[in-house]
């Protein structure tokens, strides 16, 4: 389906108004869209296998009221290590993987804004002109 004419009316005067609108975007992509596309979901599935292998020893849930008994709390180091490597060596090569790509990904995603703002700042530096102005950009 083809968007009416006014949308790309819109469209084109933001994307003609805006100077350095690909730099701009490109930053609003590696700060917010990049996070929620690559750099959540290993963390996530990192927090979920900690708790899940962590509370395997835990008193089991009985009764609606009643708050199952902990053998110890994420403050104490033996939770940790029951969380991380507990369940066997598949399930512990899965959490290194997961926090070795959270790792990498966060690095990538520092680069990217990295490179973006330098982009950003070398165009607006430049002074790119508009299509609203009366200067010819060229």
């Amino acid at each position: 389906m083809i968007p009416p004419l006014q949308d790309w009316i819109i469209a084109f005067v933001i994307g003609t108004g805006v100077p350095a609108i690909g730099a701009l975007s490109g930053l609003i992509a590696a700060v917010y869209i990049f996070q929620f596309t690559y750099t959540f979901p290993p963390l996530l599935m990192l927090g979920l296998g900690l708790q899940l292998d962590a509370m395997a020893e835990d008193e089991a849930f009985t009764m609606p009221g009643v708050t199952p008994k902990r053998i110890d709390t994420w403050r104490d180091l033996s939770r940790w290590k029951r969380g991380f490597f507990s369940e066997g060596p598949k399930r512990v090569v899965f959490k290194a993987a997961n926090l070795l790509f959270f790792i990498a990904r966060v690095a990538t995603a520092g680069f990217g804004m990295w490179a973006t703002g330098t982009d950003l700042k070398k165009v607006i530096a430049a002074g790119a002109a508009s299509s609203f102005g009366c200067a010819a950009p060229v």
